[in-house]
């Protein structure tokens, strides 16, 4: 099964966004900003919105704030900003037509987006190449596949299929990839879906065929399986410690750990994948034989 994490992907680049940056924006005191002409009237509205997000990512961790709060790392640009249309309000002491909220609101809505597009990984060239590729793909997933619409962005028919919507729409797109290979690669590094196992896999299929005749438990089961992989591949198993929080690393999220070793995206899900065949593999080599402390043939 593949499913989406509810990590900065998630949050940042896919359908969570959507909700989580109307969210911000309707926690900002507009009316603050235009109360006087003094920039500390900035300083307080910017301030009082970080701190109402940190108290919401404390009660309501699920739903993004946690994510929406490293957005505002450097509210320098923000603020700056808003000083500009404070001092555009305010100047030779005539109101502006447009409401000073709407303006303010623009701004701020021009920061979160360039503060999104920065957490992601990638250039400025590829973030931008992929937020086009994102609605591409959204009309041709639609029209060719209207009653999968869940199809993985991995699944083969769908990137042929992708392929040749984009040589036949848009013929005139180079930015666009045009090779299935060039496609994948956008996927791996933004699309954010996991690989096709998830966090209960390993213990459902130790429980499922573990061999009564064992006297080992599941942990050390497991455990075993590791420590014969990390003296095989040390990465692959760094990476699955990032995954699933197995406590051999410490990275804040994935996005930190990509950072530190100069990871893209794919080459982490990559790894990951790796590791996790590999694992399958021991376990199910070692259910109902006798324990070595390599078993990987």
């Amino acid at each position: 099964m593949i499913t989406q994490e509810r990590d900065e992907g998630y949050w940042l680049a896919g359908i969570g966004w959507r909700s989580l940056k109307p969210s911000i924006l309707k926690l900002f005191n507009y009316e603050v900003v235009f109360s006087n002409r003094a920039p500390s009237s900035v300083e307080q509205a910017v301030e009082s919105l970080v701190t109402r997000l940190s108290s919401l990512a404390k009660l309501s961790p699920t739903k993004g704030y946690g994510y929406a709060l490293s957005l505002f790392s450097d509210t320098a640009s923000l603020q700056k900003a808003l000083s500009v249309d404070q001092q555009t309000y305010f100047s030779d002491d005539k109101k502006i037509s447009v409401e000073p909220q709407k303006i303010a609101y623009q701004t701020l809505s021009k920061f979160l987006e360039g503060s999104r597009r920065e957490a992601l990984p990638g250039s400025p060239h590829r973030r931008k190449v992929w937020e086009r590729l994102q609605g591409v793909a959204s009309i041709c997933r639609q029209q060719s596949f209207p009653a999968t619409l869940h199809i993985s962005n991995f699944d083969p028919l769908f990137l042929s299929c992708l392929r040749e919507y984009i040589e036949e729409n848009h013929p005139a797109d180079k930015n666009l990839p045009r090779t299935l290979v060039g496609l994948e690669s956008y996927f791996y590094e933004y699309s954010y879906e996991s690989i096709d196992v998830d966090e209960n896999t390993l213990s459902v299929l130790i429980q499922n065929n573990w061999s009564s005749r064992s006297d080992i438990s599941h942990q050390e089961m497991l455990q075993a399986c590791l420590q014969s992989l990390n003296a095989i591949n040390p990465l692959a198993v760094e990476a699955l410690s990032v995954k699933y929080g197995l406590g051999s690393v410490s990275y804040l999220s994935v996005k930190h750990y990509l950072d530190a070793k100069g990871l893209s995206r794919r080459q982490y899900e990559s790894r990951v994948k790796t590791a996790m065949n590999s694992l399958q593999k021991c376990i199910e080599n070692k259910i109902g034989s006798d324990w070595t402390v390599n078993d990987y043939s």
